[in-house]
């Protein structure tokens, strides 16, 4: 009896062990709610590497960047979903974020998602592919590319430029981690700044600041506005910009430009924006 319930005890783990993610693996960032009843049978992350993906009306791109593929399987005696399923689910979450659908048929789903700060985010969802069948798939394939945004290059021309055709600019000012105090290498960017508004003494602009959702609403409000302020301060101080041309404020985290469930997205709504007035 001993042997036997060994067994079964044995056989039990074995099964539990099976329907946990592969150690090491978990959900991307960007998309942390799986489909239900299915775990992570296999993973690859690769800082550097390459993807073919299908372009609807047009040639297959090759896409390179930062690559994450994740291998999602049937948990056992689970009820899987349709291909279509699959797509629709991976798809409309990146919609959602801002995404750009590039090819949709069957179980396979491609999307691009262009973000402010210029970086790229590639997705590629696969389902039915081998296991189970159209209506059920019991296994799908999600591969991620994350193409690194260039330095932002900040000039009085580009800034001037944006400024003419959009009505604003979005600028990446560093500030100290909860404070307003400016950080070294984000004074070129002032300066740059600087140089556009004293080139036009007719423009006036609101310096706007923006937070993450961390935190009060209360707190990233009022750190919002210091922060705006603290760049006014810099450019009528240090600059010579007319007090006249700049109003500061600050809105915390009231207009997100991504989505704050992930670094990556709360990166991007801490920021400073030129508005034209």
């Amino acid at each position: 009896m001993k042997k036997i319930a060994l067994f079964f005890s044995l056989l039990i783990s074995g099964t539990f062990f099976a329907q946990a993610d592969k150690e090491g693996c978990k959900d991307h960032e960007l998309i942390p709610n799986r489909l239900p009843g299915y775990y992570i049978s296999e993973c690859e992350k690769n800082d550097f590497s390459a993807h073919t993906v299908p372009i609807a009306g047009k040639p297959e791109k090759n896409i390179e960047g930062k690559k994450t593929v994740l291998q999602y399987k049937l948990k056992d005696g689970g009820k899987g979903v349709s291909e279509t399923f699959v797509r629709k689910n991976y798809i409309e979450a990146f919609k959602k974020q801002g995404g750009k659908p590039m090819f949709e048929e069957y179980g396979r789903g491609v999307i691009q998602l262009k973000r402010p700060d210029g970086s790229e985010i590639w997705l590629d969802v696969a389902g039915y592919i081998g296991e189970g069948s159209a209506e059920e798939t019991g296994l799908y394939v999600v591969t991620i590319l994350e193409i690194a945004a260039m330095e932002q290059v900040i000039t009085a021309k580009s800034l001037g430029d944006e400024l003419k055709n959009t009505g604003k600019t979005v600028l990446y000012i560093q500030f100290e981690t909860g404070k307003s105090s400016v950080k070294q290498e984000s004074v070129k960017i002032i300066e740059e700044m600087a140089k556009m508004l004293n080139a036009d003494k007719a423009l006036k602009v609101f310096i706007v600041g923006h937070t993450d959702n961390v935190g009060a609403l209360d707190a990233n409000l009022k750190l919002s506005e210091e922060r705006a302020n603290a760049v006014v301060t810099m450019l009528t101080t240090n600059y010579k910009v007319a007090a006249s041309q700049l109003i500061g404020k600050g809105v915390g985290p009231l207009s997100p430009i991504a989505n704050n469930n992930s670094e990556a997205g709360k990166k991007l709504n801490r920021r400073v924006e030129m508005v034209k007035q």
